[in-house]
């Protein structure tokens, strides 16, 4: 027989080998995005600290749901603290060419991109820590919303009305674009303090998981306890900026709002000039006894080869 024509052999290892792959390949679930099983790593602090956590989202989100219920419900009647209503409305201004709407909404779409932006500049790292610079972005947050006031109830020359309080909108987009990256990028996009669509659907794939997946429910059960009370508190806020509203004729409950922010970045900024200042205090004394030792060693071996 020829060197080159060889005849196929069989290899029951080979055979074993090829059905188990194909068996492990059968079992496999292949997902594009895959989701991990275990909570995040924030969610697995101790329980006293990820409760703080959820509080301040609440509290955040209460303030997404004031913020845009002001803007809905008052004279510019548009919302601001997400872009799919305003991306629907720049495509219907692009197909009908207003030139106007497509500056506005365009206007809104990049304002809240670019709160993204500058937050992520500002915090930086993903991991949480309560030494990043969470209280600069809240402060800044309620200076645009103080713009956002300012343009909207401000005669502006040659601007017209509706211009004056659709640039105060901007600024208020602006101020939700850096709200919500705050939150987003310690939690892995779990919370989200400015919408609430993505909230409602995985409060829906959790309870269809528990009522009839129910191991793949107790798994994800965890999420219940986070986005419930966020949702509940973008809804409170919604009703605290109608009720405003009515009470005062317009929006000024957004300088109220922008003191409270404005207030509670300071005192996280403080907090954090604070608790530098401790650990540099710790950091310097741990050198200071460390050297001492190694000082007092050098001095004690001296001695012992002098006498010696």
């Amino acid at each position: 027989m020829p060197s080159h024509i060889s005849l196929p052999t069989t290899n029951n290892n080979n055979e074993d080998a090829q059905i188990r792959t194909a068996r492990s390949r059968a079992d496999t679930i292949y997902t594009l995005l895959p989701t991990p099983a275990k909570p995040p790593k924030w969610v697995t602090i101790p329980v006293k600290e990820r409760w703080i956590l959820v509080a301040f989202g609440s509290f955040l989100s209460l303030i997404g749901g004031y913020i845009n219920g002001t803007t809905i419900f008052g004279d510019f009647g548009t919302p601001v603290s997400h872009t799919t209503g305003s991306s629907t409305n720049l495509g219907i201004a692009l197909v009908e060419t207003r030139g106007s709407s497509i500056g506005l909404y365009a206007s809104l779409v990049f304002a809240f991109m670019l709160g993204g932006v500058v937050s992520g500049a500002i915090v930086g790292d993903q991991g949480f820590r309560w030494s990043r610079r969470y209280g600069w972005v809240l402060m800044l947050e309620a200076l645009f919303l103080v713009a956002a006031y300012a343009d909207m109830h401000t005669p502006w020359e040659n601007v017209g009305e509706h211009k004056s309080k659709g640039r105060g909108a901007v600024w208020a987009a602006f101020a939700c674009g850096l709200q919500n990256a705050i939150t987003t990028t310690f939690s892995g996009a779990v919370i989200r303090t400015t919408h609430t669509t993505g909230l409602l659907t995985d409060i829906g794939v959790v309870i269809g998981q528990i009522l009839f997946h129910r191991e793949q429910g107790k798994v994800h059960l965890w999420k219940l306890s986070v986005f419930v009370p966020l949702y509940v508190s973008f809804v409170l806020g919604g009703c605290v900026a109608v009720l405003s509203h009515r009470l005062h004729g317009d929006e000024t409950g957004l300088l109220v709002v922008a003191g409270v922010l404005f207030v509670t970045g300071a005192t996280h900024s403080l907090y954090r000039a604070w608790w530098a200042r401790v650990i540099k205090k710790t950091r310097d004394r741990e050198w200071h006894d460390q050297h001492a030792i190694a000082y007092e060693d050098q001095y004690r071996d001296d001695e012992e080869v002098e006498q010696r």
